[in-house]
């Protein structure tokens, strides 16, 4: 239980820093906004939002690969067939 606390813990951290850089680049854009608050639930985001783009990209990519697959299959059996 220790280590997924642990590993939770690092996350959480992660992604405190990376919603800190977000909110750095927004505070540039304006300035006199105090939303240091959010950085986690910033980071959070990204994150979850980073998976959902990999994930949609290897969803994409798998249907690609299994379509080149069918057709290459389709050829196959057309070569043979025309062999015959």
């Amino acid at each position: 239980m220790d280590v997924i606390l642990d590993l939770l813990q690092r996350l959480n951290a992660v992604a405190a820093t990376v919603g800190g850089w977000l909110l750095a680049a927004v505070g540039l854009l304006l300035p006199g906004v105090a939303l240091s608050e959010l950085a986690a639930p910033v980071g959070w985001l990204v994150a979850l939002t980073a998976v959902l783009a990999v994930t949609e990209v290897a969803r994409r990519l798998t249907w690609v690969i299994v379509g080149i697959g069918w057709l290459l299959l389709v050829v196959r059996v057309v070569m043979v067939a025309v062999q015959a």
